[in-house]
């Protein structure tokens, strides 16, 4: 699945894939990121996927790869390997829970400052991240 979102459209150096999640997040045992549908291991229904696959098949793409990540302990993610360039702006770092879904949550805010951006010339993801940034949120400590 991930192979063929990075082949829609092409895969070139002139191209930008824009991955969102918003997910739980949680560590696995050997420490790894991973995303999964329920917060409750324990739960039936409970699914996951281990944040290192996808992170390796985005690395073989030629294109430049924007992540944005709304899930508690996304900020481990890893994204300092591939062919194209690879940015990560992630809703808190490890340890750290993500707010719950309204005005004070990182998609909120993010609607928010790409809606501001949007009217302006082209943007880099680091103006992206500073206007993020500036938003004074607090997050939750702890898992």
């Amino acid at each position: 699945m991930v192979m063929e979102f990075i082949d829609l459209g092409g895969d070139s150096r002139r191209d930008l894939k824009i991955i969102y999640d918003r997910a739980h997040g949680m560590l696995n045992k050997g420490r790894q990121p991973m995303w999964t549908n329920l917060p409750n291991p324990k739960d039936q229904a409970f699914q996951y996927v281990v944040w290192c696959g996808i992170q390796t098949n985005l690395e073989q793409a030629q294109s430049d790869v924007c992540i944005l990540l709304d899930c508690c302990e996304s900020g481990t993610a890893n994204t300092d390997f591939g062919c194209g360039t690879m940015e990560l702006i992630a809703t808190c770092g490890f340890d750290f829970v993500a707010n719950p879904v309204g005005s004070d949550s990182f998609t909120h805010n993010l609607i928010e400052k790409l809606i501001d951006l949007s009217g302006e010339a082209p943007f880099t993801v680091n103006l992206l991240y500073n206007n993020i940034l500036s938003w004074n949120w607090k997050l939750r400590r702890g898992l």
